[in-house]
């Protein structure tokens, strides 16, 4: 399923200012027409809000081991199994 937009600066601080207002977030999510999930998003991490995340964990190999296994596999004659 597809991600949808990320909450504008604008509605940031439309969600901040109702939030000061005392108004409860399911409401000020269906005032500003958003879902109650992008706004709990926001509340767990406003500063990372809409940014991707890495996917997947890290590599093991180095970019220079890369090369390095590659180089050794396309020279060989033999077959890689």
């Amino acid at each position: 399923m597809g991600r949808g937009k990320t909450l504008t600066d604008y509605e940031q601080e439309l969600f901040d200012a109702n939030t000061a207002l005392g108004m409860p977030n399911g409401q000020i999510a269906v005032f500003i027409g958003r879902s109650f999930n992008v706004f709990n998003n926001y509340i767990k991490d406003p500063l990372h809000c809409g940014t991707k995340k890495p996917p997947g964990p890290p590599s093991l190999l180095s970019d220079r081991d890369k090369r390095n296994i590659f180089c050794k596999a396309s020279d060989a004659v033999t077959s890689c199994a």
